[in-house]
Protein backbone atom coordinates (compact mmCIF):
# COMPACT_ATOMS: atom_id res chain seq x y z
CA UNK A 1 0.00 0.00 0.00
CA UNK A 2 1.21 3.30 -0.65
CA UNK A 3 0.25 4.35 2.80
CA UNK A 4 3.48 1.82 4.37
CA UNK A 5 5.75 3.35 1.01
CA UNK A 6 4.79 6.96 2.17
CA UNK A 7 5.53 5.97 5.46
CA UNK A 8 9.11 4.38 4.89
CA UNK A 9 9.96 7.16 2.79
CA UNK A 10 9.46 9.59 5.55
CA UNK A 11 12.11 7.42 7.70
CA UNK A 12 14.32 7.34 5.21
CA UNK A 13 14.39 11.28 4.48
CA UNK A 14 13.94 11.60 8.17
CA UNK A 15 10.92 13.70 8.19
CA UNK A 16 7.67 13.54 10.52
CA UNK A 17 5.46 11.37 9.79
CA UNK A 18 1.80 12.48 7.09
CA UNK A 19 -1.12 13.50 8.73
CA UNK A 20 -4.54 12.39 6.98
CA UNK A 21 -7.74 13.88 7.18
CA UNK A 22 -11.01 11.98 5.33
CA UNK A 23 -13.98 13.98 4.40
CA UNK A 24 -17.33 12.12 4.29
CA UNK A 25 -20.11 13.09 1.30
CA UNK A 26 -23.17 11.61 -0.10
CA UNK A 27 -25.90 9.61 1.35
CA UNK A 28 -25.17 7.07 4.39
CA UNK A 29 -26.22 3.93 2.35
CA UNK A 30 -24.02 4.91 -0.65
CA UNK A 31 -21.15 7.11 1.02
CA UNK A 32 -17.81 8.51 -0.85
CA UNK A 33 -14.60 9.51 0.72
CA UNK A 34 -11.77 12.15 -0.32
CA UNK A 35 -8.99 12.57 1.67
CA UNK A 36 -6.15 14.36 2.16
CA UNK A 37 -2.24 14.12 3.41
CA UNK A 38 -0.12 16.56 4.82
CA UNK A 39 3.89 16.74 5.11
CA UNK A 40 5.52 18.81 7.14
CA UNK A 41 9.23 19.54 5.37
CA UNK A 42 11.06 22.28 6.82
CA UNK A 43 8.42 23.70 8.60
CA UNK A 44 6.85 24.10 5.14
CA UNK A 45 3.30 21.92 5.01
CA UNK A 46 2.73 20.42 1.68
CA UNK A 47 -1.31 18.98 1.24
CA UNK A 48 -1.94 16.41 -1.42
CA UNK A 49 -5.26 15.33 -2.24
CA UNK A 50 -7.06 12.05 -3.33
CA UNK A 51 -7.91 12.12 -7.12
CA UNK A 52 -10.68 10.28 -7.09
CA UNK A 53 -13.48 9.91 -4.82
CA UNK A 54 -13.67 6.64 -2.99
CA UNK A 55 -15.89 4.15 -1.57
CA UNK A 56 -14.17 3.87 1.78
CA UNK A 57 -11.78 5.92 4.03
CA UNK A 58 -9.02 4.09 3.98
CA UNK A 59 -9.10 3.69 0.10
CA UNK A 60 -9.14 7.30 -0.07
CA UNK A 61 -6.54 7.82 2.38
CA UNK A 62 -4.13 5.55 0.25
CA UNK A 63 -5.24 7.42 -2.68
CA UNK A 64 -3.92 10.50 -1.21
CA UNK A 65 -0.32 9.10 -0.41
CA UNK A 66 0.01 7.70 -3.71
CA UNK A 67 -0.34 11.02 -4.85
CA UNK A 68 2.79 12.16 -2.22
CA UNK A 69 4.35 9.32 -2.59
CA UNK A 70 4.56 9.65 -6.79
CA UNK A 71 5.76 13.55 -6.36
CA UNK A 72 8.39 12.56 -4.75
CA UNK A 73 9.61 9.37 -6.14
CA UNK A 74 8.91 9.99 -10.17
CA UNK A 75 11.49 11.31 -11.77
CA UNK A 76 11.44 14.78 -13.93
CA UNK A 77 10.62 14.50 -17.71
CA UNK A 78 13.20 13.54 -20.02
CA UNK A 79 14.51 16.66 -21.81
CA UNK A 80 13.45 16.61 -25.80
CA UNK A 81 15.74 14.38 -27.80
CA UNK A 82 18.84 16.16 -29.40
CA UNK A 83 18.24 15.91 -33.42
CA UNK A 84 21.21 16.03 -34.92
CA UNK A 85 21.71 18.55 -37.82
CA UNK A 86 21.57 16.90 -41.13
CA UNK A 87 23.35 18.94 -43.91
CA UNK A 88 21.55 18.64 -47.60
CA UNK A 89 21.94 19.54 -50.55
CA UNK A 90 20.12 22.88 -51.82
CA UNK A 91 19.41 21.43 -55.58
CA UNK A 92 17.48 18.75 -54.72
CA UNK A 93 14.41 18.55 -55.46
CA UNK A 94 12.99 15.71 -53.20
CA UNK A 95 10.98 16.50 -50.23
CA UNK A 96 12.53 13.82 -48.33
CA UNK A 97 16.35 15.50 -48.61
CA UNK A 98 16.57 16.18 -44.62
CA UNK A 99 16.20 13.06 -44.16
CA UNK A 100 19.63 10.45 -43.40
CA UNK A 101 19.62 7.65 -45.74
CA UNK A 102 20.60 4.52 -43.48
CA UNK A 103 24.56 3.46 -44.07
CA UNK A 104 26.14 -0.20 -43.68
CA UNK A 105 29.65 -0.61 -41.79
CA UNK A 106 31.38 -3.06 -43.25
CA UNK A 107 33.07 -4.13 -39.88
CA UNK A 108 29.31 -6.50 -39.97
CA UNK A 109 28.85 -9.86 -39.51
CA UNK A 110 26.97 -13.18 -38.74
CA UNK A 111 26.39 -14.87 -35.97
CA UNK A 112 28.79 -17.96 -37.45
CA UNK A 113 31.91 -15.71 -37.11
CA UNK A 114 30.68 -14.48 -33.02
CA UNK A 115 33.40 -15.47 -30.57
CA UNK A 116 31.35 -17.22 -27.91
CA UNK A 117 30.98 -15.70 -24.46
CA UNK A 118 28.35 -17.33 -21.97
CA UNK A 119 29.15 -14.84 -19.45
CA UNK A 120 28.56 -11.27 -21.12
CA UNK A 121 26.89 -11.51 -24.93
CA UNK A 122 28.08 -8.28 -26.42
CA UNK A 123 25.64 -7.04 -29.61
CA UNK A 124 26.67 -4.56 -31.83
CA UNK A 125 24.48 -2.38 -33.92
CA UNK A 126 25.06 -0.61 -36.64
CA UNK A 127 24.90 3.01 -37.52
CA UNK A 128 21.92 5.15 -39.14
CA UNK A 129 24.25 7.55 -40.25
CA UNK A 130 27.71 7.60 -42.09
CA UNK A 131 30.81 8.99 -39.73
CA UNK A 132 28.74 10.79 -36.96
CA UNK A 133 27.41 8.56 -34.23
CA UNK A 134 28.64 4.64 -33.10
CA UNK A 135 26.03 2.62 -31.28
CA UNK A 136 27.05 1.83 -28.21
CA UNK A 137 27.35 -1.74 -27.32
CA UNK A 138 25.01 -3.81 -25.23
CA UNK A 139 26.08 -6.54 -23.18
CA UNK A 140 23.30 -8.83 -21.49
CA UNK A 141 23.63 -9.84 -17.84
CA UNK A 142 25.35 -12.55 -16.92
CA UNK A 143 23.03 -15.59 -16.80
CA UNK A 144 23.35 -16.31 -12.98
CA UNK A 145 21.47 -15.34 -9.85
CA UNK A 146 23.08 -12.17 -8.94
CA UNK A 147 20.42 -9.47 -10.18
CA UNK A 148 18.07 -10.87 -7.49
CA UNK A 149 20.26 -9.21 -4.85
CA UNK A 150 18.52 -5.69 -5.27
CA UNK A 151 15.28 -7.62 -5.45
CA UNK A 152 15.93 -9.21 -2.31
CA UNK A 153 17.74 -5.93 -0.34
CA UNK A 154 14.71 -5.35 1.82
CA UNK A 155 13.71 -9.05 2.47
CA UNK A 156 13.67 -8.37 6.64
CA UNK A 157 11.94 -5.39 6.68
CA UNK A 158 8.95 -7.04 4.53
CA UNK A 159 9.20 -10.24 6.83
CA UNK A 160 9.14 -7.68 10.26
CA UNK A 161 5.68 -5.90 8.60
CA UNK A 162 4.12 -9.25 7.73
CA UNK A 163 4.85 -10.22 10.86
CA UNK A 164 3.71 -7.77 12.80
CA UNK A 165 0.13 -6.97 10.56
CA UNK A 166 -0.22 -11.18 11.73
CA UNK A 167 -0.45 -10.30 14.91
CA UNK A 168 -2.44 -6.99 14.82
CA UNK A 169 0.86 -5.59 15.93
CA UNK A 170 1.84 -1.19 15.45
CA UNK A 171 4.17 -0.81 12.07
CA UNK A 172 7.65 -0.83 12.85
CA UNK A 173 8.86 2.62 12.75
CA UNK A 174 12.64 3.17 12.16
CA UNK A 175 14.87 6.14 13.67
CA UNK A 176 18.16 7.11 12.42
CA UNK A 177 21.95 8.32 14.07
CA UNK A 178 23.63 9.94 11.48
CA UNK A 179 27.59 10.38 12.04
CA UNK A 180 30.53 11.46 10.14
CA UNK A 181 30.59 14.48 7.30
CA UNK A 182 27.38 15.05 5.01
CA UNK A 183 29.84 13.64 1.91
CA UNK A 184 30.70 10.60 4.13
CA UNK A 185 27.90 9.65 6.19
CA UNK A 186 27.39 6.81 8.12
CA UNK A 187 23.84 5.42 9.50
CA UNK A 188 22.29 3.67 12.67
CA UNK A 189 19.04 2.66 12.93
CA UNK A 190 16.56 1.51 15.27
CA UNK A 191 13.17 0.07 15.15
CA UNK A 192 10.31 0.27 17.55
CA UNK A 193 7.73 -2.41 17.75
CA UNK A 194 5.15 -2.59 20.40
CA UNK A 195 7.07 -0.74 22.42
CA UNK A 196 10.30 -2.30 22.40
CA UNK A 197 13.35 -1.08 20.59
CA UNK A 198 15.59 -3.06 18.86
CA UNK A 199 19.08 -1.35 17.23
CA UNK A 200 21.22 -2.50 14.77
CA UNK A 201 24.81 -3.34 15.40
CA UNK A 202 27.04 -1.29 13.93
CA UNK A 203 26.99 1.89 11.30
CA UNK A 204 26.01 1.67 7.11
CA UNK A 205 27.07 3.57 4.20
CA UNK A 206 23.44 3.94 3.31
CA UNK A 207 20.32 4.31 5.32
CA UNK A 208 18.76 1.63 3.53
CA UNK A 209 21.21 -0.88 4.56
CA UNK A 210 21.11 0.54 8.07
CA UNK A 211 17.03 -0.07 8.19
CA UNK A 212 17.81 -3.80 6.63
CA UNK A 213 20.18 -4.77 9.90
CA UNK A 214 17.93 -2.68 12.43
CA UNK A 215 14.89 -4.90 11.39
CA UNK A 216 17.13 -7.90 11.11
CA UNK A 217 18.27 -7.96 14.71
CA UNK A 218 14.17 -7.25 15.45
CA UNK A 219 13.01 -10.51 13.71
CA UNK A 220 15.65 -12.66 14.84
CA UNK A 221 14.61 -11.67 18.49
CA UNK A 222 10.66 -11.78 17.58
CA UNK A 223 10.83 -14.91 15.52
CA UNK A 224 13.74 -16.78 14.90
CA UNK A 225 12.09 -18.62 12.35
CA UNK A 226 10.38 -16.10 10.43
CA UNK A 227 14.34 -14.92 10.41
CA UNK A 228 15.51 -18.30 9.48
CA UNK A 229 12.79 -18.40 6.31
CA UNK A 230 14.39 -14.90 5.18
CA UNK A 231 17.88 -15.63 5.18
CA UNK A 232 16.86 -18.23 2.82
CA UNK A 233 16.52 -16.78 -0.85
CA UNK A 234 14.61 -19.53 -2.10
CA UNK A 235 11.53 -18.53 0.03
CA UNK A 236 11.14 -14.79 -1.93
CA UNK A 237 11.11 -16.21 -5.64
CA UNK A 238 7.16 -16.71 -5.26
CA UNK A 239 6.79 -13.26 -4.29
CA UNK A 240 9.37 -11.80 -7.05
CA UNK A 241 7.27 -13.92 -9.63
CA UNK A 242 4.25 -12.11 -8.69
CA UNK A 243 5.67 -9.10 -8.84
CA UNK A 244 7.45 -9.79 -12.76
CA UNK A 245 4.68 -10.96 -14.06
CA UNK A 246 2.31 -7.98 -12.97
CA UNK A 247 4.89 -5.70 -14.40
CA UNK A 248 5.37 -7.85 -17.61
CA UNK A 249 1.73 -8.66 -18.34
CA UNK A 250 2.19 -12.31 -18.30
CA UNK A 251 -0.67 -14.48 -16.72
CA UNK A 252 -0.54 -14.96 -13.22
CA UNK A 253 1.58 -18.49 -12.22
CA UNK A 254 -0.46 -21.79 -11.87
CA UNK A 255 1.37 -24.28 -9.21
CA UNK A 256 0.78 -28.00 -9.76
CA UNK A 257 2.80 -30.33 -7.74
CA UNK A 258 3.01 -33.52 -7.69
CA UNK A 259 3.40 -35.89 -4.88
CA UNK A 260 5.32 -39.54 -5.21
CA UNK A 261 7.69 -41.91 -3.16
CA UNK A 262 7.22 -43.93 0.41
CA UNK A 263 4.85 -42.23 2.97
CA UNK A 264 6.74 -41.42 5.40
CA UNK A 265 9.46 -40.22 2.76
CA UNK A 266 7.64 -38.48 0.36
CA UNK A 267 9.12 -36.69 -2.47
CA UNK A 268 7.51 -33.22 -3.94
CA UNK A 269 7.82 -31.74 -8.00
CA UNK A 270 5.57 -29.02 -8.57
CA UNK A 271 5.46 -26.92 -12.08
CA UNK A 272 4.28 -23.80 -12.55
CA UNK A 273 2.58 -22.61 -15.81
CA UNK A 274 3.08 -18.88 -17.16
CA UNK A 275 1.11 -17.81 -20.36
CA UNK A 276 1.02 -21.62 -21.59
CA UNK A 277 5.03 -22.36 -20.68
CA UNK A 278 5.90 -24.66 -18.16
CA UNK A 279 8.85 -24.50 -15.94
CA UNK A 280 9.91 -27.33 -13.57
CA UNK A 281 11.30 -27.31 -10.04
CA UNK A 282 13.07 -30.05 -8.74
CA UNK A 283 12.70 -32.98 -6.01
CA UNK A 284 11.88 -31.57 -2.45
CA UNK A 285 10.50 -32.98 0.44
CA UNK A 286 7.52 -30.45 1.04
CA UNK A 287 5.41 -29.03 -1.05
CA UNK A 288 6.25 -25.45 -0.35
CA UNK A 289 9.87 -25.99 -1.19
CA UNK A 290 8.96 -27.23 -4.65
CA UNK A 291 6.77 -24.74 -5.31
CA UNK A 292 9.87 -22.26 -4.25
CA UNK A 293 12.17 -24.45 -6.38
CA UNK A 294 9.80 -23.93 -9.86
CA UNK A 295 9.14 -20.31 -8.94
CA UNK A 296 12.99 -19.61 -9.19
CA UNK A 297 13.58 -21.16 -12.28
CA UNK A 298 10.62 -19.50 -13.86
CA UNK A 299 11.51 -16.14 -12.22
CA UNK A 300 15.25 -16.43 -13.13
CA UNK A 301 14.07 -17.28 -16.35
CA UNK A 302 11.73 -14.79 -17.26
CA UNK A 303 14.04 -12.32 -15.20
CA UNK A 304 16.60 -12.57 -18.08
CA UNK A 305 14.26 -12.13 -20.90
CA UNK A 306 12.47 -9.00 -19.43
CA UNK A 307 16.67 -7.78 -18.79
CA UNK A 308 17.06 -8.46 -22.45
CA UNK A 309 13.69 -7.14 -24.14
CA UNK A 310 14.68 -3.62 -22.25
CA UNK A 311 18.11 -3.46 -24.04
CA UNK A 312 16.54 -3.78 -27.49
CA UNK A 313 14.14 -1.29 -26.22
CA UNK A 314 17.17 1.07 -25.52
CA UNK A 315 18.74 -0.02 -28.83
CA UNK A 316 15.50 1.33 -30.80
CA UNK A 317 15.43 4.44 -28.96
CA UNK A 318 19.29 5.23 -29.63
CA UNK A 319 18.94 4.60 -33.04
CA UNK A 320 15.33 6.76 -33.69
CA UNK A 321 16.69 9.63 -31.24
CA UNK A 322 13.68 9.06 -28.68
CA UNK A 323 12.69 8.49 -25.58
CA UNK A 324 9.86 5.74 -26.53
CA UNK A 325 7.46 7.02 -24.15
CA UNK A 326 5.16 8.08 -27.30
CA UNK A 327 4.84 5.93 -30.80
CA UNK A 328 6.78 7.65 -33.63
CA UNK A 329 6.50 7.00 -37.76
CA UNK A 330 10.42 6.16 -38.64
CA UNK A 331 11.14 5.77 -42.30
CA UNK A 332 13.39 2.54 -41.42
CA UNK A 333 10.93 -0.15 -39.70
CA UNK A 334 13.11 -2.20 -36.75
CA UNK A 335 12.17 -4.88 -38.71
CA UNK A 336 14.69 -4.11 -41.97
CA UNK A 337 16.90 -2.38 -39.71
CA UNK A 338 17.53 -6.37 -37.55
CA UNK A 339 17.34 -7.92 -41.19
CA UNK A 340 20.99 -9.02 -42.97
CA UNK A 341 22.71 -7.02 -45.30
CA UNK A 342 22.20 -9.19 -47.90
CA UNK A 343 18.71 -9.25 -48.02
CA UNK A 344 18.52 -5.79 -47.73
CA UNK A 345 18.59 -4.64 -44.51
CA UNK A 346 21.16 -2.96 -41.41
CA UNK A 347 22.53 -6.38 -40.52
CA UNK A 348 21.69 -4.96 -36.77
CA UNK A 349 21.38 -8.34 -34.49
CA UNK A 350 18.37 -9.22 -32.44
CA UNK A 351 19.18 -9.41 -29.08
CA UNK A 352 17.38 -12.48 -28.04
CA UNK A 353 18.03 -14.35 -31.34
CA UNK A 354 21.82 -13.51 -31.15
CA UNK A 355 21.70 -15.05 -27.20
CA UNK A 356 19.82 -17.90 -28.32
CA UNK A 357 22.19 -18.66 -30.87
CA UNK A 358 24.90 -18.30 -28.50
CA UNK A 359 23.09 -19.90 -25.71
CA UNK A 360 22.60 -23.43 -28.26
CA UNK A 361 25.97 -23.52 -29.06
CA UNK A 362 27.05 -23.34 -25.69
CA UNK A 363 24.68 -26.47 -24.84
CA UNK A 364 25.93 -28.33 -27.76
CA UNK A 365 29.83 -27.91 -26.77
CA UNK A 366 28.71 -29.16 -23.55
CA UNK A 367 27.44 -32.43 -24.73
CA UNK A 368 29.97 -32.88 -26.84
CA UNK A 369 33.17 -31.84 -24.69
CA UNK A 370 32.37 -33.41 -21.10
CA UNK A 371 35.95 -34.64 -20.48
CA UNK A 372 37.14 -30.58 -20.86
CA UNK A 373 37.77 -28.61 -17.93
CA UNK A 374 35.40 -26.55 -18.26
CA UNK A 375 32.65 -28.90 -18.66
CA UNK A 376 34.21 -30.76 -15.04
CA UNK A 377 34.13 -27.53 -13.56
CA UNK A 378 30.48 -27.03 -14.20
CA UNK A 379 29.22 -30.54 -13.57
CA UNK A 380 31.67 -30.29 -9.72
CA UNK A 381 29.85 -27.66 -9.01
CA UNK A 382 26.23 -27.57 -10.36
CA UNK A 383 26.00 -31.50 -10.84
CA UNK A 384 24.22 -33.63 -13.63
CA UNK A 385 20.87 -34.32 -13.73
CA UNK A 386 20.44 -37.79 -16.03
CA UNK A 387 17.58 -38.18 -17.89
CA UNK A 388 16.97 -34.45 -18.48
CA UNK A 389 16.68 -33.64 -22.40
CA UNK A 390 17.14 -30.15 -23.82
CA UNK A 391 15.23 -30.48 -27.40
CA UNK A 392 15.62 -33.98 -28.52
CA UNK A 393 19.64 -33.44 -28.94
CA UNK A 394 20.52 -36.97 -26.80
CA UNK A 395 22.26 -35.53 -24.15
CA UNK A 396 22.29 -34.43 -20.37
CA UNK A 397 21.78 -31.13 -19.28
CA UNK A 398 24.13 -29.61 -16.12
CA UNK A 399 21.63 -28.46 -13.79
CA UNK A 400 22.97 -24.79 -14.07
CA UNK A 401 21.44 -25.05 -17.73
CA UNK A 402 17.67 -24.95 -16.53
CA UNK A 403 17.19 -21.22 -16.88
CA UNK A 404 19.34 -20.96 -20.55
CA UNK A 405 17.08 -24.09 -21.47
CA UNK A 406 14.35 -21.75 -20.91
CA UNK A 407 15.39 -18.47 -22.42
CA UNK A 408 16.84 -20.55 -25.18
CA UNK A 409 12.65 -21.96 -25.80
CA UNK A 410 10.97 -19.19 -25.09
CA UNK A 411 9.63 -16.75 -28.23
Amino acid sequence: MYKTKLQELCHQKLWNLPEYMSKKEGPDHNPRFSATATLTINNKPLTFHSSNSCKSSKEAQNDAARSAYLHFTQPPPPPPPLRPSIPYSSSSSSSFAPFPQPSLSSSSSGIGNADLDIEAVTVTTQTLQPNTQQTPHFNALPLNNNFTVIDMQHLYKNQLQNYVQKRNLSLPAYSCEREGPPHASRFRCKVTIDGHTYESPEFFSTLKDAEHAAAKVALKSLSPDEAKEASDDSGLYKNLLQELVQKEGFSLPVYDTNRSGEVHVPIFVSTVEIDREIFKGHEARTKKQAEMSAAKIAYTTLKALSVANRLERLQRNFLWGDSGEAFEHHLVGWDVVCSPIKDGGLGNRKLLDFNRALLGKWLWRFGLEETRLWCCVLVAKHGLNLGMWGFGWGMAIVSVCGMIIGVVRLP
